[in-house]
This record gives structure tokens, sequence and C-alpha cells, in this order.
């Protein structure tokens, strides 16, 4: 089985890595390493790690949400 720290890596090689929010290809608001905030809200425990994410996140903030969509 691959450890989260490799499938973070992985994941982030793949999808890339945005810090500022931006719109996906379908459209969609998205931060971090391919968060969708519209059909994924980031959560009130979230935003205590990551801060007024809406101007931008660190790159600890991208891989706490990443960590977490890939637990849920």
């Amino acid at each position: 089985m691959i450890e989260m720290h490799e499938a973070i890596r992985r994941l982030i090689l793949h999808e890339g890595l945005k810090l500022k929010p931006y719109k996906c290809p379908a459209g969609f608001l998205t931060v971090g390493v391919g968060r969708n905030v519209e059909t994924n809200p980031i959560t009130d425990e979230e935003k205590i790690v990551v801060g007024d994410w809406e101007h931008g996140i660190t790159e600890n903030g991208a891989k706490y949400l990443l960590k977490n969509d890939i637990i849920n």
C-alpha cells in the first residue's frame, strides 16, 4: 500500500500545486492540489489551518487540504 507522503508527492507531481485560487479547466474555483472549493468547500476546521484561502495558502496548507481529501 502506498504511504500518505508518497501519495501526496505523486498527486502534486501529476496535478500541480497552486497556492492562489484559480479556475480549473471545468470552470470551478480551485486551490492547492486540485481542491474544488465550490463542490468541496473548505471546512471551518480546515480554515483554522489554511487561513484566508481566498488570498492564497501555504504549501503546507495545500498538503493539509490534500491529505483531508485523500482520507475523506
